[in-house]
């Protein structure tokens, strides 16, 4: 289908000039933490509990809305008022930048899609609950996508280090689709070392390196799950969405999911049996994640078609594209209702029976 290019160019470039003058429209966005504490984790909680040792270290989602002025509205709640970068993030046509580093993006290309990039300094600024307001804000769309979603542990009793992690994976002691060449090591000449399991554009990639090399202090190891595409979609959908599971992210809640992702990816255990589930858990392993099972994720409910979620998909995101061609066909001396009259006779050859149903209430 072709988009009207032109024409929503100057709608992106007209509507971030009308946010950033178009303040209280929302509620401001929480403050963010700049540098001062960059290295603090974030802590899921719930009230009444303490605080957990679970964080978030990026996040990337894309949501559909009719223009950038309501997109950028709607994000400002979350992560404050959006200025226009003058050159756009590679790939896209319009940036905005949002607190301290993080991005909101589009592209002509693409109407009504926006790309949002929360980079790990604005994930600790904004805390936890700064961020989960965020994603039950987001799971609450019509159309979301979330495309990368890291989640962290600081191990600060240093139970084993990412050099003896990474030899129990060269071993064998660890079960895990990761094939032997996908678990590597970055050794550096200050002491610092990072043992990997997973390519770094995979769908899961697990991190476990010296954390004081990076952020200084105390010595800690943190372990460092990098969800991308399809993972990190379910993983969202797995909190935020899905009510049998872990409805209230509690403590306990969050760091036995945290680690049945992981354990989902690899799981450190003994050669001591040829079943799986038989397998005795590496003694470290064990202290880190104790009897956490691998966590299975249950598939998300799909939503049937509805007739009203149709026509306001039609509405916000098809008329503008369709208004063009219809303009373009009377240019060319055909008439415009006569093509979209073809348009609906060729769709409704092609309609699967429980659209027929919805459509037109047939039985059966």
């Amino acid at each position: 289908m072709i988009a009207p290019r032109v024409a929503d160019a100057r709608g992106l470039r007209s509507s971030a000039a009308a946010v950033a003058v178009a303040p209280g429209v929302v509620e401001p966005a929480p403050p963010c933490n700049t540098g001062a504490e960059t290295s603090r984790q974030l802590t899921w909680w719930d009230e009444g509990q303490e605080e957990a040792t679970i964080g978030v270290g990026w996040l990337r989602f894309t949501v559909w809305a009719k223009s950038p002025a309501s997109a950028l509205g709607d994000l400002q709640r979350f992560l404050g008022e959006a200025r226009p970068l003058a050159r756009p993030s590679q790939y896209y046509s319009h940036s905005w930048r949002v607190l301290h580093s993080s991005t909101v993006s589009a592209r002509e290309d693409e109407p009504g899609q926006f790309n949002v990039e929360v980079t790990q300094t604005d994930c600790e600024g904004l805390g936890w609950p700064g961020l989960r307001g965020m994603l039950l804000w987001v799971v609450a769309q019509e159309r979301w996508n979330v495309s990368r979603f890291d989640l962290n542990y600081d191990d600060r009793e240093c139970v084993v280090s990412p050099e003896e992690v990474h030899e129990s994976g060269k071993r064998g002691d660890v079960v895990t689709h990761v094939p032997l060449a996908g678990m590597w090591q970055v050794g550096k000449g200050d002491g610092g070392y990072t043992a990997y399991f997973g390519q770094g554009k995979s769908d899961e990639q697990l991190r476990v390196y010296k954390g004081q090399f990076k952020h200084g202090g105390d010595p800690f190891n943190r372990w460092e799950l990098q969800l991308r595409r399809k993972s990190a979609h379910a993983r969202v959908v797995h909190f935020f969405r899905l009510s049998d599971s872990v409805p209230k992210l509690t403590v306990q809640g969050v760091s036995a999911s945290f680690w049945g992702c992981v354990a989902r990816l690899v799981d450190f255990r003994e050669q001591d049996a040829v079943r799986t589930e038989d397998r005795t858990r590496l003694p470290w392993w064990e202290r880190l994640v104790g009897s956490v099972a691998k966590l299975r994720l249950p598939k998300e409910t799909i939503v049937p078609p509805s007739f009203a979620r149709t026509a306001a998909w039609l509405r916000t995101y098809v008329s503008p594209s369709m208004a063009f061609v219809v303009r373009e066909v009377r240019k060319s001396g055909h008439g415009g209702h006569e093509f979209l009259w073809r348009l609906v006779e060729e769709g409704e050859a092609t309609l699967k029976r429980r659209e027929k149903r919805v459509a037109f209430g047939m039985a059966g």
